[in-house]
């Protein structure tokens, strides 16, 4: 449950509640699922093998999709998996958001051209980004916040 998470879930409910179809993947025994348990959640398979034809699934290839990875993990993953869509002319946009304020060690995945934009949560963060990324990619800041409710 870190300020990424929270971020994740308030974006989510924000988009339902605007009329938009969204899903949230986790993996089945995330604790993010207990403090959200009305959004849509389905279950990120253990295996990064598996994980393309799950995100696929859920997807309309029909109209435009965008995938956002909070995690780590998940941006070394969509960097790819956006490049591959985005060769075959799908309607996707990969963003990648980075809530800390050093750099990844490995920064290749934070400059494929699969990922599209990042997000931030604070100017200290997207700083880095924008340094590291050299100015190619749309870094935008979101910062974190509560609800009303």
């Amino acid at each position: 449950m870190s300020g990424g998470t929270r971020e994740a879930l308030y974006q989510a409910r924000g988009l339902l509640e605007r009329g938009h179809d969204v899903t949230v993947f986790a993996p089945p025994n995330a604790l993010a699922r207990e403090y959200e348990p009305d959004l849509p959640w389905s279950a990120l398979p253990p295996g990064l093998g598996q994980w393309k034809k799950s995100l696929e699934a859920a997807m309309n290839p029909a109209r435009p999709c965008i995938i956002h990875a909070y995690h780590n993990k998940g941006i070394k993953f969509i960097s790819a998996l956006g490049l591959y869509w985005r060769l075959k002319g799908l309607p996707m946009v990969c963003l990648g958001h980075r809530g800390v304020v050093y750099p990844p060690r490995n920064p290749l995945p934070y400059l494929s051209p699969g990922i599209r934009a990042f997000t931030t949560n604070s100017a200290a963060c997207a700083a880095i980004l924008r340094k590291m990324c050299l100015g190619l990619k749309p870094v935008r800041i979101i910062y974190n916040a509560i609800p009303d409710e």
